[in-house]
């Protein structure tokens, strides 16, 4: 919410891309695995999940005269394929083999400098979403492309502390399959709320501050809305840059909704990171988050996450 420094303040919060110079390009890869076990409450039947994606983050922001930077993006908010090793509802008389959800954001921004402390953004986003599903009948497929938007400001209260908030609509599609008897199926990806701040305790030493809501009854029905919250540290070392922060997110649904197709819980994530400034000015990085969903009960099935070390295992690498 309040990183001000690069071309990823797009994704983040557009307006405040005005701390940008002249221009910003950043380069990135991502790739995310997650492990679950699924066990039958009342028998010995089980069935294991598990997927790995790459998911690309391009990133850049030209500044334009004093006040106003323009920025363009790509990069995925979500979505991860997985196979199951028993059917989906450890089962093996059940059709479904793998499921999968991918989501892509086209996104562009602009921030205006309206006082010298504050500015405003806003961006216009089109939002890719891609269903497969692979059933031992056959696979059913289909995508859609729907638009969306968000609203951000970024004020400097002090010196040392900034303040950041974005809002992003959210988007609903309704992707046609190539399945007759299905037919359309609906995704609907919530809505976000953001507020952040950082304060600088001297020139090395940086805390951050993060509380966030998303509308998962959107999703769902049966869902709720989530609210999270983080706390991070950002120090500084010569030409290098170190960081790290942990994060707390609720559940968006109880146990008699809970199913294991979307097998949801409160969650923690354990994020380490560092950045290396190089004599070109160009930087490169590389980032970790671990995220532990720990053991939940659904009406049906015992959902385990796997050894956290392993469950969700996000690696960025920034160039």
């Amino acid at each position: 919410m309040t990183n001000h420094r690069d071309a990823s303040a797009t994704i983040t919060n557009p307006a405040a891309l005005s701390g940008i110079d002249t221009s910003s390009a950043v380069v990135g890869l991502q790739y995310v695995n997650v492990q679950s076990e699924f066990a039958r409450l009342h028998t010995q039947l089980s069935t294991e999940s598990q997927g790995a994606l790459w998911v690309p983050n391009l990133s850049y922001a030209h500044r334009l005269n004093e006040d106003s930077v323009v920025g363009l993006s790509l990069h995925s908010p979500g979505g991860l394929g997985v196979d199951y090793s028993n059917g989906v509802s450890a089962n093996p008389l059940n059709l479904l083999e793998s499921n999968q959800i991918a989501v892509v954001n086209l996104t562009a921004a602009a921030s205006h400098q309206v006082t010298e402390r504050l500015a405003l953004g806003a961006s216009v986003i089109a939002q890719y979403a891609a269903l497969e599903v692979v059933t031992k009948g056959g696979d059913i497929k289909g995508d859609s492309i729907s638009p969306t938007f968000g609203l951000s400001a970024f004020y400097q209260a002090t010196d040392t502390i900034n303040l950041g908030v974005n809002y992003v609509q959210s988007a609903q599609h309704s992707v046609s399959t190539n399945h007759q008897l299905l037919g359309d199926a609906a995704i609907n990806w919530p809505a976000s709320l953001d507020l952040g701040i950082s304060k600088a305790l001297n020139e090395s030493v940086t805390l951050q501050a993060n509380l966030g809501w998303q509308s998962w009854s959107d999703y769902d029905d049966g869902y709720q809305d989530t609210f999270s919250t983080g706390v991070a540290i950002r120090y500084t070392r010569d030409s290098w840059l170190y960081y790290s922060g942990v994060s707390y997110d609720s559940s968006p649904v109880d146990e008699h909704q809970r199913d294991t197709l979307l097998p949801l819980d409160k969650q923690w994530r354990i994020g380490l990171g560092a950045e290396k400034s190089l004599n070109s000015g160009a930087k490169m990085g590389i980032a970790t988050s671990i995220k532990t969903l720990g053991k939940v009960r659904s009406p049906q099935t015992s959902i385990k996450h796997l050894d956290p070390a392993d469950n969700m295992t996000q690696t960025e690498f920034t160039l």
